[in-house]
């Protein structure tokens, strides 16, 4: 049973990781972050809306502290 749960994490990584923008997303979040790899934050990159702006994807992953 974890050897499963292992393989097909390693397995969603790298399909993420091969994708053309997501992949990039992926890898630069990953050093950002200080993780080697995370299933969760794969899972997480496909979520994201990538048609927004940087500044719009900063605010919705609450990166961006606005000063008022």
């Amino acid at each position: 049973m974890e050897v499963d749960r292992v393989r097909i994490s390693r397995e969603i990584i790298k399909q993420v990781a091969s994708l053309p923008i997501y992949g990039e997303f992926y890898r630069r979040a990953c050093e950002i972050l200080g993780v080697k790899e995370s299933v969760e934050l794969a899972i997480l990159t496909l979520e994201l809306p990538l048609y927004l702006p940087m500044v719009r994807l900063k605010e919705l992953l609450g990166a961006n502290s606005r000063q008022k």
